[in-house]
């Protein structure tokens, strides 16, 4: 006789409940609400009323980006952060953007191991999620999984991308403050710099400085941030050896503490409301284009451009 395996019920929860678990910083409710805005699940009420909760909320997250070319150990850092903050009793909540799979959409690089040790915790939540694709490297519905994260009281909202070039930089549109890791040999990384990510950018986290060439990679960061108008501060860590982990985050505890006393932190933030609107509209109008041109009816004869701006305006844009 085969055994049976009794299959576990999964919970179902309305909306209003989604939400009311979600503020009360329940795991569950957190889990639900992300399922449901990354499938496009959540009704446009939801997200308003996390939205409504966040303006009202007195105590902000500390949304921090860490972007920076593969290999500069970005990951490790984020885990020896997550760590730290953990052990200072804070809750950490971390969001990690991957390449897409070209088949599912999915995210590639789900799994982050450097974070397995720290699991379980109810003060760490981790979540990864593809960039479908978009150009910059962020999509609509991570600039949402951030106000989602921050309507469950988490002090810091660590987002981590999947790389960073002259067109993949909005996570400085969604970040409270950015930093730039860098490691010593620089190489063709000094292309990149070059390309204005350093003027956007609050500070460079020159990682693996206990390396002997790292006072080298220094002493370029510092010719070329000397360049820039409002440079970026340089703090120096090693995330393997665990040194400078705590003058990081003691930089960026008073770097956020000047923005919000200074008004820059509500600028920044009603900056990326904005930023997430278009962000938005653009996907939309994105996917009714792209299926337009897949059942688009081919007219080798007809200029394609005489084609978009006929059904720009049959869809009442102004062309």
């Amino acid at each position: 006789m085969r055994n049976k395996v009794s299959k576990k019920k999964r919970l179902v929860l309305t909306e209003e409940e989604v939400f009311r678990r979600l503020i009360k910083g329940d795991e569950v409710g957190l889990a639900r609400a992300l399922s449901m805005i990354y499938r496009e699940e959540a009704s446009s009420s939801l997200l308003s009323r996390i939205y409504a909760y966040n303006a009202e909320k007195k105590e902000k997250a500390k949304i921090i980006g860490i972007t920076g070319a593969g290999g500069v150990g970005k990951s490790t850092l984020i885990s020896v952060l997550a760590e730290t903050l953990l052990k200072e009793d804070k809750r950490v909540g971390v969001i990690a953007v991957d390449p897409s799979s070209p088949k599912t959409g999915g995210a590639l690089l789900g799994d982050r191991i450097r974070l397995q040790h720290l699991f379980p915790n109810s003060n760490l939540f981790f979540r990864s999620f593809s960039s479908r694709g978009m150009v910059g490297g962020i999509n609509p519905f991570i600039f949402d999984a951030v106000s989602v994260l921050e309507a469950a009281s988490f002090d810091y909202i660590i987002v981590e991308t999947l790389g960073i070039g002259q067109d993949e930089i909005d996570i400085v549109h969604m970040c409270d403050l950015t930093a730039l890791v860098i490691a010593p040999g620089l190489g063709d990384d000094v292309q990149f710099l070059k390309s204005g990510v350093i003027e956007l950018v609050d500070l460079i986290v020159m990682n693996k400085a206990d390396l002997p060439t790292a006072s080298k990679t220094v002493g370029i960061l510092n010719s070329y941030t000397r360049m820039v108008e409002n440079h970026p501060d340089i703090v120096k860590v090693s995330a393997s050896k665990k040194q400078g982990i705590r003058e990081l985050i003691a930089y960026i505890d008073n770097k956020w503490c000047e923005l919000k006393n200074t008004g820059q932190l509500v600028e920044r933030r009603t900056t990326r409301w904005k930023f997430q609107v278009g962000n938005w509209m653009r996907y939309i109008v994105g996917k009714k284009i792209h299926g337009f041109v897949e059942r688009g009816e081919v007219k080798p004869k007809t200029s394609p451009y005489e084609i978009a701006i006929s059904t720009l305006r049959e869809w009442g844009c102004e062309v």
